[in-house]
């Protein structure tokens, strides 16, 4: 009797076993908002090249709590809008916004000034001190008029001013810079005992995996989401593959990127153990990392509308007999157009997940438990 009992179990746990899982590839956006890494960097980077400034003493990006004054408000906005920035351009912006709002911050000032009086020429403005003739009524650019105008006339004035301090100066030494800082910050991780630029060492600030992992952002919910398909089988042989942006503050300048990528594992495992890691430069490297494998079938999620449209064109057949499934995550708004979204061929079947707690859960076929139950270590 308890052989005809046990052998039931044991054929139905054979076939669980036997049962595939799908291999599981996530963009970094989708579990992480990469920007507050990146205003670091750039920070880090704009005070190796000019330490003297508004920016010198400051470990993070100003807020306020007017929104014309919240500088790191302003800045992730810029880099949102505009998607992909050249770390050059990048840098320069951080400057820029510092400058401008040490005007704001004048202007502010100069309404309490006891000195202010009317002007010949108009308005009301101080009359002494450091403060004589700052119009109360300046104030910074925003965020818009930054993205509006850069390409044609605050970019290649930022330029000139950069070109005026340094006769020699071009832009890829900002990108050097912004790549040998974000190199050495990553890098680091997995080899610690090895300093790859004297300038990025002077100021270096993320020595560990971990440290480099609380500079990002990252998202409890997708997280908790991931760790639970993990614990339930649901993700092939335990190990998603993450795939970070080749184009992230310069990293595609970097020689030796077998290290970076070591680098970006160490991180990335410190919130999701077994993960694996690979840079995408486009929709090819992301086909690519769908089409390699074992896995009878590849479950992709996705941050960009566009990125996943073009991946959809580029595997229909694979995604019409379903060995490929396809989805955009609606929580990641960084690569998300102003106007309407790409239109999505119903052919191509890409399914759009609102909500990165209940709709990824069900996507990776885990149960949905109430938002914020478990730690979200889970």
């Amino acid at each position: 009797m308890r052989t005809l009992v046990l052998l039931p179990a044991t054929t139905l746990a054979l076939s669980m076993q036997t049962q595939a899982s799908p291999r599981v590839v996530v963009d970094l956006d989708v579990v992480a908002d990469t920007l507050p890494l990146e205003s670091e960097v750039y920070l880090s980077a704009l005070q190796s090249l000019r330490p003297e400034g508004p920016w010198r003493d400051q470990k993070n990006l100003p807020e306020h709590r007017w929104r014309t004054f919240d500088l790191a408000r302003k800045y992730h906005r810029v880099l949102r809008e505009l998607r992909v920035v050249r770390p050059a351009d990048a840098c320069m912006m951080l400057r820029l916004l510092f400058e401008e709002d040490e005007v704001g911050r004048r202007a502010i000032a100069a309404r309490q000034d006891p000195s202010g009086t009317k002007w010949e020429g108009g308005g009301w403005a101080p009359t002494q001190g450091e403060l004589q003739g700052v119009r109360p009524g300046t104030r910074p650019l925003t965020a818009g008029e930054v993205v509006e105008n850069w390409d044609e006339v605050l970019g290649p004035r930022c330029f000139a001013r950069w070109r005026s301090e340094d006769k020699a100066f071009q832009l890829s030494d900002i990108d050097d810079a912004v790549a040998a800082r974000a190199r050495v910050e990553i890098r680091s991780v997995s080899r610690r005992d090895v300093l790859f630029s004297t300038q990025a060492a002077a100021a270096q600030r993320l020595e560990d995996a971990s440290n480099v992992a609380d500079a990002l952002a990252w998202r409890p919910d997708a997280l908790r989401a991931l760790r639970a398909a993990q614990r339930a089988g649901r993700v092939y042989r335990g190990a998603p593959l993450v795939l970070v942006r080749h184009d992230l503050l310069g990293l595609s300048t970097v020689d030796h990127s077998g290290d970076v990528l070591a680098g970006w594992r160490g991180v990335v495992r410190t919130v999701l153990p077994r993960a694996d890691v690979a840079f995408c430069r486009g929709a090819l490297d992301v086909a690519d990392e769908l089409l390699d494998g074992h896995a009878e079938q590849t479950l992709y999620y996705g941050g960009s509308p566009r990125l996943t449209l073009q991946l959809g064109a580029a595997l229909q057949g694979a995604v019409e007999s379903r060995e490929t499934g396809l989805h955009i995550c609606e929580w990641v708004d960084r690569w998300r157009d102003a106007g309407a979204p790409p239109p999505m061929p119903p052919q191509l079947d890409i399914i759009s997940l609102e909500d990165e707690h209940r709709d990824f859960r069900a996507a990776l076929g885990v149960s949905v438990r109430p938002r914020g139950l478990a730690d979200w270590t889970e």
